[in-house]
């Protein structure tokens, strides 16, 4: 359980560095231009679907590899980083019809964006202190419960 909370942890933090400065879509914004200076920027949509689908069926394959080697304690805190992961990503892309649906406001200064961005902190941060204040009971070699 520890390295899978240090991976967790890993993958905020690279998170949190990515928000603050700004990379991804810094990154997503160089290549936008460079597909506009070689003219192929009529063809971007095709290489954004193509690009959020290989990147979805990655996350769905590694989650489920992940989730199958895991106690399911860790299920919840598990689907909540792939959700992260899977929303920083698409986002950055910018398709349009999934900006519609991410930065559309439900109530007057909440967006689905935030629901999902924060949600998914909430729950790593209940799943962290569950863990944190209820351990997994350690089990011996005779298989008793210490």
């Amino acid at each position: 359980m520890r390295g899978t909370w240090i991976g967790i942890a890993l993958l905020l933090a690279l998170l949190g560095i990515g928000k603050q400065w700004n990379l991804l879509p810094e990154w997503v914004t160089s290549i936008r231009d460079a597909a506009w200076l070689q003219g192929w920027y009529n063809l971007r949509r095709i290489f954004q679907t193509i690009f959020v689908a290989v990147v979805l069926l990655f996350l769905a394959v590694w989650f489920v590899a992940i989730l199958w080697n895991s106690s399911w304690q860790l299920w919840l805190p598990i689907s909540a980083i792939t959700l992260l992961v899977a929303l920083s990503v698409v986002r950055a892309v910018s398709l349009h019809a999934v900006d519609m649906f991410l930065y559309r406001e439900w109530s007057p200064g909440v967006r689905f964006n935030w629901v999902l961005e924060l949600g998914g902190i909430l729950v790593l941060c209940l799943s962290a202190i569950v863990a944190l204040f209820f351990p997994k009971p350690v089990r011996t070699k005779s298989n008793k419960t210490l």
